[in-house]
């Protein structure tokens, strides 16, 4: 019922990815565009004529010479953390998609550090965020003050423009959802887990990655140490709630 609502109201849906690419290759093409930089899909069929495109980020850059032939009216990018490193192919070639219109998804706009979000935005609405180095000085290693400003500058409409994002939570996305429902299973940490756990809490650095660091260390200390624990489960406090529960 959806793909023939899609069909009647935005065209056909062309699905440019794995094996489908056979039958958009050019006459005697090998390879990829990224092999030589040169047009190894043809897409002139679909100039002009509403259709909706449905490929994967890793096609995008394999062939983003062939892509960005294309002019489309809406590019849509649904999980964004994908291209969150700005410095990839993958994200290279999304900037180079042309469109008159941008909309990205994503459910983990920052996954490591601040700079993920920069990369998704300069995707969407490049310079929004201004330029990557001076974003770095300031939101880089983020205090509560410096992403309050973010926030603001995201969520926040300034004179005409609206907002850059908008946020929609799980009951605004389904209001039946049922509420979540935590049981807590306290539990003292093994001696050597919680030296550990001390050691990651002690470390200087950016905040994402300190915590990103005790999570780990609170999962299971071998995570960290690289080795294989003779009593795997009675080295992590968690482990030893799991097996219980």
């Amino acid at each position: 019922m959806y793909k023939r609502q899609v069909q009647n109201t935005l065209g056909p849906i062309h699905r440019l990815y794995g094996t489908a690419l056979s039958g958009w290759r050019n006459d005697k093409a090998r390879g990829r565009d990224i092999g030589d930089g040169t047009v190894h899909l043809d897409l002139s069929s679909l100039h002009g004529k509403p259709s909706v495109i449905i490929t994967t980020y890793q096609t995008l850059a394999n062939y983003a010479v062939s892509f960005a032939g294309l002019k489309c009216a809406a590019a849509v990018f649904d999980e964004m953390q994908f291209i969150k490193n700005p410095r990839t192919q993958r994200a290279q070639a999304a900037k180079a998609v042309q469109a008159g219109f941008w909309i990205g998804l994503t459910g983990t706009p920052i996954e490591n550090k601040t700079q993920d979000l920069w990369s998704i935005l300069d995707v969407i609405c490049p310079g929004a965020l201004g330029p990557l180095a001076g974003f770095n000085r300031v939101f880089a290693k983020p205090s509560a003050n410096r992403l309050a400003q973010l926030q603001q500058a995201l969520f926040q409409k300034s004179g005409t423009r609206p907002a850059l994002c908008l946020r929609r939570t799980k009951i605004e996305a389904d209001p039946t959802i049922p509420p979540k429902v935590r049981i807590m299973y306290p539990r003292q940490m093994p001696p050597a887990q919680a030296i550990r756990y001390d050691e990651a809490r002690a470390q200087q650095g950016g905040i994402l990655q300190v915590l990103q660091h005790i999570r780990r260390v609170s999962a299971h200390p071998g995570i960290i140490e690289g080795e294989l624990i003779n009593d795997f489960v009675g080295a992590s406090a968690r482990t030893l709630s799991l097996i219980h529960i």
